[in-house]
């Protein structure tokens, strides 16, 4: 299976008259063509490098800090009784159930994110069939769904993360009340995705079948892994976390990677109950 895929842009410069004047042409992008049938995605499409930065200060807390616990992730986990909220301990790979979302839909998400005591996905409600941005309280799962459209969500204290229908823009606002104004506190072009996670980095971004994650230093390839990601998402100790599905030829397991260099670092949960969970992890949202 191919990676993820960057957004194709042309840039022609046509010098016109005497004048000199230029003139920028740009080839519009394809339609979107997620299709969780086909697996076959068009060429790698990734955002650009990130220009080489000044080391950070070590005493200085990333701006995209989790409001998780370290070492501790979410995901959901979904059977014929609902969508269960899942906790995760990174450490001894146990899993810990928490409520059952009621008041709206996470069916099939594969994106989420933790901001306070609530847990940030795009989903649907009853007679809505619009993908819409919804907060589910960790405490109760009582779900809240926003007037705010989307292709996928995920949320850390910096923020709520917002990868737009398409899957070439990330838009991140600092809070519900920025998401429902519209303010943005950022708006990252030229992904081409259709997961996206949060890291203290900042956003990640990844295509449904891949064997790469879009980082802010660039496109970081996964050491021994090219097939389905389930969620993506920065963790403790400098690692990246991927879930890999049950169904699709997926290990029903998260996984972690050396989130600098890819190298893999092996499974550090497992799907509990498998069958009974039949999809696996969905998204995936850790403390780091």
């Amino acid at each position: 299976m191919e990676g993820m895929r960057r957004g194709l842009v042309v840039l022609a410069l046509l010098a016109v008259g005497c004048g000199g004047k230029v003139v920028e042409v740009i080839e519009p992008p394809p339609e979107y063509p997620f299709d969780p049938v086909d697996p076959t995605p068009p060429v790698d499409r990734l955002p650009p490098p990130a220009p080489p930065q000044a080391p950070s200060d070590p005493a200085k807390p990333s701006p995209w800090s989790s409001s998780l616990p370290a070492s501790t992730c979410v995901s959901l986990l979904m059977d014929g009784e609902g969508e269960h909220i899942a906790f995760v301990d990174l450490t001894t790979g146990s899993t810990t159930f928490g409520p059952t979302l009621s008041g709206g839909s996470a069916a099939g998400v594969t994106s989420i994110g933790v901001m306070g005591k609530d847990l940030w996905f795009c989903g649907t409600s009853a007679g809505d069939r619009t993908h819409r941005v919804g907060r589910a309280s960790l405490v109760t799962g009582a779900v809240t769904m926003l007037d705010a459209e989307c292709g996928a969500v995920s949320a850390s204290s910096a923020g709520i993360a917002v990868l737009n229908g398409d899957g070439q823009v990330v838009s991140v606002y600092a809070d519900e009340k920025a998401l429902l104004a519209g303010t943005t506190t950022s708006i990252e072009r030229g992904y081409w995705a259709s997961r996206v996670g949060m890291s203290p980095a900042g956003v990640l971004a990844s295509w449904h079948s891949a064997h790469e994650v879009a980082t802010p230093a660039g496109a970081l390839g996964l050491d021994s892994f090219d097939g389905w990601i389930w969620g993506v998402s920065g963790a403790s100790g400098g690692r990246l976390i991927v879930s890999s599905p049950v169904v699709l030829g997926g290990r029903a397991a998260l996984l972690a990677f050396d989130a600098k260099t890819g190298k893999s670092l092996g499974k550090v949960a497992s799907v509990p109950g498998t069958p009974a969970y039949l999809e696996g992890f969905n998204g995936v949202a850790c403390g780091f």
